[in-house]
């Protein structure tokens, strides 16, 4: 139940620390929290939930996803600057 409520707060925009003051625990429990979703879904980290959420949006809105690798810290970069 608390990965889902984390993951449900990632996918409202809130970085780590905000969802564990929303969570009401502390941030190395929240860390835990997403750690565990990261482990279930195949990602890497945070930034990874964060546009693998971006691209399940975009695909359920009917637009083609851009590569969630060019996405850095949550900004986006081009090819050259990797």
């Amino acid at each position: 139940k608390r990965e889902r409520e984390a993951i449900v707060l990632v996918a409202q925009g809130l970085k780590p620390k905000e969802i564990a003051e929303r969570m009401h625990c502390s941030e190395p429990t929240a860390y835990g929290h997403l750690a565990r979703v990261c482990a279930k879904i195949g990602c890497s980290d945070y930034h990874e939930v964060v546009a693998r959420l971006f691209a399940f949006a975009c695909q359920a809105l009917g637009h083609t996803p851009p590569d969630h690798r060019a996405f850095v810290g949550g900004v986006q970069t081009t090819a050259a600057q990797h």
